[in-house]
């Protein structure tokens, strides 16, 4: 099971500043012109554009010059800004997403879930995050991260947080994301790597609905890596369309995912819930039993003790 949910953005916690750009820049710029430059300071975060807006962007302050009015920022822009947008000083640049542990009675930091991750100052409703073994009963706290000062507010002083919904994925985003070595490079976005994640599930659950009762487990390690597989060498034949030897790479484990997921669907291998420790119950359409031949019909198999498609 996994639980999905936003830690919506708290202005009077993270933002300290406001002022506007004071002419047109481009996208691929460091140097931002603006109306007031004095209150804003180095290793704080620049909200270029309104917080939530889609275009909005978030950039490490490494200078400011009072007399020319401008900031100067770490990476460059991805979208062009206008006269009069709105821009923002923040002490933090991430969210830090912590799980109640009921077994140390305290917040258990989500590290291997992809904890810290960067406020989502282009999402509107807050920054996403998918704990892919979280249930409806867990609750979660967000606390801001300032990397550059390496500051951090208390887990104490954050708001509880609870799931927004169970999720139906195999697998985490993180996971896909780190498998291919996308891990620090959010200029891959979560909505990117969703989309493959995706089309690598619906080729799973196609494969898989003859033989397997749905819902298909979420406790499997050998499915999720085969989902995170496919994901991937999805992702990198777009990625690197050109790149020979990444182009193979992505096309073998294509090809090894697919040989396992076959695998699954005619019986070579079974598909096991590791945290029930039980086998996923199969229809008996797919080349297993689904009832036994027995004296009665007052059971599955219908008024025929036999049909000529059995095979026992």
């Amino acid at each position: 099971m996994a639980m999905q949910f936003n830690a919506v953005l708290e202005p009077d916690i993270a933002v300290t500043e406001r002022s506007e750009i004071r002419t047109d820049i481009a996208a691929g710029v460091t140097t931002i012109p603006v109306q007031n430059a004095r209150k804003f300071e180095g290793n704080k975060y620049l909200c270029i554009g309104q917080y939530g807006n889609e275009t909005a962007e978030l950039r490490k302050i490494i200078g400011k010059d009072e007399t020319a009015r401008t900031l100067t920022i770490e990476t460059a822009t991805t979208y062009p800004h206008y006269q009069k947008d709105a821009i923002y000083q923040f002490l933090y640049n991430k969210r830090r997403f912590y799980r109640w542990n009921a077994s140390i009675n305290n917040w258990e930091h989500l590290s291997s879930e992809g904890s810290p991750k960067e406020i989502e100052v282009d999402n509107p409703q807050g920054t996403f995050f998918e704990d892919s073994e979280g249930t409806q009963s867990n609750k979660y706290k967000a606390t801001y991260m300032n990397i550059a000062g390496g500051v951090e507010t208390s887990p104490d002083d954050a708001k509880e947080i609870y799931g927004g919904g169970i999720s139906t994925d195999l697998i985490s985003l993180f996971r896909i994301r780190y498998s291919a070595g996308f891990k620090e490079n959010w200029s891959i976005e979560d909505s990117y790597i969703d989309q493959y994640r995706q089309d690598a599930q619906g080729e799973v659950w196609a494969a898989l609905r003859t033989r397997y009762t749905f819902p298909l487990t979420k406790n499997s390690s050998f499915l999720r890596n085969i989902v995170r597989d496919m994901a991937v060498g999805f992702i990198w034949l777009d990625q690197y369309a050109g790149n020979t030897e990444k182009i193979r790479s992505a096309e073998d484990r294509l090809k090894q995912a697919r040989e396992r997921l076959n695998g699954l669907a005619d019986g070579t291998y079974t598909l096991y819930d590791e945290d029930l420790a039980t086998d996923q119950a199969e229809t008996g359409r797919g080349g297993g039993l689904s009832y036994y031949p027995d004296a009665t019909t007052e059971d599955t198999d219908d008024d025929r003790i036999f049909e000529l498609k059995d095979s026992f």
